[in-house]
Parts: structure tokens; C-alpha cells; sequence
């Protein structure tokens, strides 16, 4: 989900994944989830998505300060202190299909004589 706010932009797929906190089961209404980010920019951001009767009942995204990010990842035993180091993103080479350019034989038609209508 991308977000732009006060001109900066929160991109979940751009951004780190620090960690992630889950709130009732799949299907509860009152359900939620949090993930927090951080951007290459050292920008904390909160993505946030629950059930219909929970306090993210549509997808949100919201700035945090580091001190509240730091607060989150202590009231949910998150370790990491800094943001990990992202793998660079690599394409996955799918080997080509190679055309089978041989030449079809023709399947040979069954002729049909007809015979001769006797009058």
C-alpha cells in the first residue's frame, strides 16, 4: 500500500518490515493487524488492518516518531533496534520455452470409395 503524507511517502513494499502484531483470529470483526516500517529515509510508519468493528476497520497508514516506533517494537518484544539490511531485490530467471519449430506431419484422411447405386 502507498501513502503519501505531510509529502512523504510510506510504501510497504519499499519499506523494511520491522515487525508485526496480530490481534484476534482471522474472521474476528474486532480483529486487527500492525505492521511497522521504516523508510530508506529513517521514517517510521505504521500500516495498520482489521475487521470491521476493530480500530483499523479500512487499511490505514500512519506516521510514528522514532520514540513512538521504539515504544511499539518494546510493548511487543520486538529485538531488533535498527532497520535490517534489505536484500536487493532480483529478478527469477525463467528459462525460455523454446518453440517447436519441426514440421507437422499430416495425418493421412481414410479415402472413401463409393460404390456404384444399383438402380
Amino acid at each position: 500500500m502507498k501513502k503519501r503524507i505531510n509529502g512523504k511517502l510510506c510504501d510497504t513494499e519499499g519499506a523494511t518490515l520491522l515487525g508485526t502484531k496480530c490481534v484476534g483470529e482471522f474472521g474476528d470483526t474486532s480483529g486487527y493487524e500492525e505492521k511497522l516500517y521504516i523508510t530508506r529515509s529513517k521514517q517510521y510508519f505504521m500500516y495498520g488492518i482489521g475487521g470491521s468493528d476493530s480500530k483499523y476497520p479500512a487499511a490505514a497508514i500512519n506516521l510514528l516518531t522514532e520514540a513512538e516506533a521504539e515504544d511499539w517494537k518494546k510493548e511487543n518484544n520486538i529485538k531488533e533496534k535498527t532497520a535490517p539490511k534489505k536484500a536487493p531485490k532480483t529478478k527469477k530467471k525463467v528459462p525460455a520455452v523454446k518453440k517447436d519449430t519441426t514440421p507437422k506431419k499430416k495425418e493421412a484422411v481414410p479415402k472413401i470409395e463409393k460404390t456404384p447405386e444399383k438402380k
